[in-house]
């Protein structure tokens, strides 16, 4: 018999030989090929500038288009043109007392940074070749292209050979790209089929597929805002489909940038792998989900007006959130699965000496100590005996109606960093 332990080694070794060979193909540009890079479209630049003489033509110009995003870390909004048609014409100030410019409502000071740094309101027709937007520009372009490295694999999103081969996967994934940049609204999202159900997965959202008031909600916060509903959530898987998804700054565009393809791809894939495992052993899948979770989760060391130990218990019950990673805590530190009755309070002061999550996250040799230490112990108990499609921790990942309700999901928000 495979114990869980040897199905998880398997499974990691795969996915180390697949970041290696990532990270052999990737190579970073040479010194002397940036050099002529930044000569080339410099030299672009400046011959085409003084024809540039609207937002409109600016846009219709890939590659001087390309020379601007670069310059500032916006090459992934390169097909939201809507957008940055929005950002440019309206300028970096208010449009009048009660209504700031679009530049001024996205959640992204880079947005802010173009906009003022091009300034078309004031520069207009003379922009590209006014000298303080042309130094702007090409310095920043120049920064961009020398500090240029190889793009490090995704390790927390690492898939093994057998996931990236499975038909199913492919056939999915093809009509996720083919069709996401089609919807442009949180209706439009919502009714999408194929596409909402790959993103919901995408995002380990799977069991919310049937809540889509709840979604839409969601998708409606404003994120800026603590008080809005996302916010208000202690799951920030929501908070991270409302990013990725954000129609309510975004509008139509949302679904052109770069982001909602390559990392909700990558999201996607992982979620398979993990559920694929746990249909073998749902040891592994515990283990997999857990060093996915926490390479992502926003896990800090020290927070203004609070206590070390204060951040360091609020980071333990974002796992207790999650009856999952709560499962993977209680096995590896050996507290039995009775101490989840137990209150809150008491179930941080049991893990706070045994489980630092922020030393996880940052110390890879501990965090493979612990995750070890987990599927060991679940190979030898009742659950790791009886793990496999039918297994009761099947329902760690699921929930029982298969629709959340608002309540409960808002039950939860006390456990979000600053309070209990």
């Amino acid at each position: 018999m495979v114990d869980t332990s040897f199905r998880y080694r398997m499974i990691v070794r795969d996915l180390d030989r697949q970041a290696e060979r990532q990270a052999a193909a990737a190579t970073a540009p040479s010194a002397e090929d940036k050099a002529r890079q930044i000569g080339a479209e410099t030299a672009y630049y400046k011959q085409r500038a003084a024809s540039i003489t609207s937002v409109d033509a600016l846009l219709a110009d890939e590659r001087m288009l390309g020379i601007v995003l670069k310059a500032f870390d916006l090459e992934h909004a390169a097909g939201a043109k809507g957008l940055l048609r929005r950002v440019l014409t309206e300028g970096p100030r208010a449009l009048d007392e009660n209504k700031p410019s679009a530049a001024q409502t996205i959640d992204d000071q880079r947005y802010l940074a173009l906009s003022a740094a091009l300034d078309f309101p004031v520069f207009k027709g003379y922009t590209l070749v006014n000298t303080s937007v042309s130094q702007a520009v090409l310095s920043r372009y120049r920064a961009a292209v020398e500090r240029q490295a190889p793009p490090a694999p995704n390790v927390a999103l690492a898939v093994d050979r057998r996931t990236e081969m499975n038909p199913k996967v492919q056939r999915e994934t093809a009509f996720y790209l083919a069709n996401v940049d089609k919807i442009g609204s949180i209706e439009d999202f919502l009714k999408s089929g194929r596409v909402f159900n790959y993103a919901m997965r995408a995002f380990g959202l799977e069991d919310m597929i049937g809540s889509k008031g709840i979604i839409r909600k969601v998708l409606q916060s404003d994120l800026a805002d603590p008080a809005s509903f996302a916010r208000r959530l202690s799951d920030e898987r929501f908070r991270a489909l409302a990013t990725a998804f954000n129609f309510r700054e975004l509008g139509e565009d949302a679904t052109r940038l770069s982001t909602v393809r390559g990392p909700v791809v990558d999201a996607y894939k992982r979620q398979v792998m993990e559920i694929n495992a746990g249909d073998e052993d749902e040891g592994v899948r515990l283990a997999l989900n857990f060093r996915r979770s926490i390479a992502t989760m926003a896990l800090p060391t020290t927070a203004t007006g609070l206590t070390d130990e204060a951040v360091k218990a609020n980071n333990i019950m974002k796992f207790l959130a999650e009856p999952a990673l709560a499962t993977v805590v209680r096995t590896a530190v050996g507290l039995s699965a009775d101490t989840a009755r137990s209150s809150l309070d008491g179930q941080v002061r049991a893990l706070a000496g045994k489980f630092d999550p922020a030393t996880l996250q940052r110390d890879t040799r501990a965090l493979d100590a612990f995750v070890n230490r987990f599927v060991a112990r679940w190979s030898v108990s009742d659950a790791g005996a009886s793990s496999g499609p039918t297994s009761p921790a099947l329902a760690l990942f699921t929930n029982e109606t298969g629709a959340a309700t608002e309540s409960l999901l808002l039950s939860l928000q006390s456990l979000r960093l600053g309070g209990r």
